[in-house]
């Protein structure tokens, strides 16, 4: 037999030995530090009625409902069955005995006091552990006593700490917007969504790159665009609305700018040059601000972006003597010398505007071919008019 077939017998023994004494399943459960369910079969596998275990249980119970019906409150026959107050309370309810409510003190003033102040405490977001800690009761104690007071959970602790939380962080949200934008939170929302604030980054990164100064923040810009009326018609284009500055000059800030047809802000940028010739044309600060900012040009030829107004000047120069038929035709002289390559011989070929008119050998040749096309044209224009006149 092996060493635990021998202790589970010498269990056995000790257990029916109890159960003869009259000990309940609780007590020899408590004794043999083993589970209620496990004497309960040991009871039903030797033989031994339930209820021969059960009969301390019923002597006590016998006692409660007689006491309980004398009229005795929970306290005093915990006293007298030397039990707790709440274990006389739970077997009442199970034996169906209606005991007498014991005495309870009114709140004094004191007491009143002292659960007004954990009211206000919990209202103003401290949590029930804490409440408990400063009075010297439990947590679950201090949910009672509010409870009491008609006190929920939702009306304080850290409910309260949440939606404080929760309202600064919308506020700070607010200040935010009012500070970049000018306008609440709900109004940029909803014009971000329609594009107004992409609308308003474009324009002034425009402004930014042809190094124009801007101080209008975007409430004034949008401000603007709401008095003309015309924010839905902006755009490029025959019948589109753009924000121009007062003469095309200056910064963009209130008072030197206004809404005006795309087309009349274009005639505006014409007039400006018209008559006027740049100081290094060709060359183009597209970047302001970024290392390789200047761009240089001849023609419709992109020669590349360079650091410097100077560097983009050279960079042309360079190209116009590498190349004298552009640099030929730059200065207005009618015609380019091709240089002819392999043996074959030099050409000066004519360009009227965007007109090819041919290739000659001979620089006279070439400009009275020019010659003679010009007067062509111009004695095709009079005709034209002549016949639309007719015509109407």
């Amino acid at each position: 037999m092996t060493g635990r077939a021998t202790r589970l017998i010498e269990r056995d023994a000790r257990i029916e030995a109890l159960a003869y004494e009259g000990k309940t399943a609780k007590e020899i459960a408590s004794i043999e530090k083993i589970a209620v369910g496990a004497v309960y079969a040991w009871a039903r596998a030797a033989g031994f009625k339930l209820e021969r275990l059960d009969v301390a249980r019923k002597d006590r119970d016998a006692k409660l409902m007689i006491l309980g019906e004398a009229g005795k409150t929970p306290d005093e026959i915990a006293i007298e069955l030397g039990m707790k107050p709440s274990a006389v309370r739970f077997a009442a309810r199970v034996i169906g005995v209606n005991l007498k409510r014991g005495y309870r003190s009114p709140l004094t003033e004191g007491r009143q006091a002292r659960i007004g102040k954990m009211v206000s405490m919990y209202r103003q977001g401290v949590t029930l552990q804490k409440i408990g800690d400063q009075f010297g009761i439990t947590r679950e104690r201090v949910r009672q006593l509010l409870g009491k007071r008609g006190v929920k959970s939702i009306d304080g602790g850290k409910s309260v700490v949440a939606a404080a939380q929760a309202l600064a962080r919308e506020q700070d949200k607010e200040a935010r917007s009012i500070a970049k934008y000018g306008l609440p939170r709900a109004v940029v929302e909803q014009l971000r969504k329609d594009g107004v604030t992409y609308a308003f980054q474009k324009q002034r990164n425009h402004a930014k790159i042809r190094g124009i100064d801007w101080k209008l923040s975007f409430g004034q810009w949008f401000a603007i665009w709401q008095t003309s009326g015309k924010l839905h018609l902006r755009g490029r284009g025959k019948g589109k609305y753009v924000m121009s500055r007062v003469s095309d000059a200056g910064c963009y800030e209130m008072g030197n700018v206004h809404i005006q047809l795309a087309t009349e802000n274009s005639q505006e940028a014409v007039k400006q040059w018209k008559g006027k010739a740049k100081a290094n044309r060709g060359v183009y600060c597209l970047y302001p601000g970024r290392e390789m900012a200047w761009l240089a040009k001849v023609g419709q030829t992109r020669l590349g972006f360079f650091k410097s107004e100077a560097e983009a000047v050279a960079a042309r120069t360079a190209y116009l003597e590498a190349n004298p038929q552009k640099h030929e035709l730059l200065r207005g002289r009618g015609y380019a010398h091709i240089k002819g390559k392999d043996g074959r011989a030099d050409r000066y070929q004519v360009m009227v505007g965007s007109k090819y008119v041919g290739s000659y050998l001979t620089p006279d040749a070439a400009l009275a071919a020019r010659a003679d096309y010009i007067a062509a044209q111009a004695k095709l224009t009079p005709a034209a008019e002549a016949k639309e006149v007719t015509h109407g």
